[in-house]
């Protein structure tokens, strides 16, 4: 009987240690699943994160460029602004310049017929 119960007894403990293995077996496989699964959430989290910082980087450029262009339209615009302005008043001088000179043509035709002066004619 004590053979019986030690083989009984051995059983149960084979059972146990078997069930304990599986147990543990589970509980490494959910460790490492766990660990896999960790690890993939950090390389998907780093891979989102490269690519928000790419995605600033572009939007970056592209800011800096349109930041660019307004400033070149902006220069060109008033680079025309200027050179308009500069012929706008280099025809108004030229036009009064050009009307003065008239006027003192025709100041000198009057006086030379009001005092008879025949020089000017």
């Amino acid at each position: 009987m004590f053979a019986f119960f030690y083989e009984e007894s051995f059983r149960r403990r084979d059972i146990n240690d078997y069930t304990y293995l599986l147990t543990s077996n589970c509980l490494y496989v959910s460790v490492c699943k766990a660990d896999d699964n960790q690890k993939k959430a950090d390389r998907l989290y780093e891979l989102k994160m490269k690519e928000l910082d790419q995605r600033a980087c572009e939007l970056q450029h592209a800011e800096e460029d349109c930041r660019r262009a307004i400033v070149s339209a902006t220069k060109n615009y008033n680079l025309a602004q200027v050179s308009f302005v500069s012929l706008y008043f280099t025809f108004i001088f030229s036009r009064t310049l050009q009307l003065h000179c008239k006027f003192r043509y025709c100041r000198k035709m009057l006086s030379s017929i009001i005092y008879r002066d025949a020089s000017v004619l």
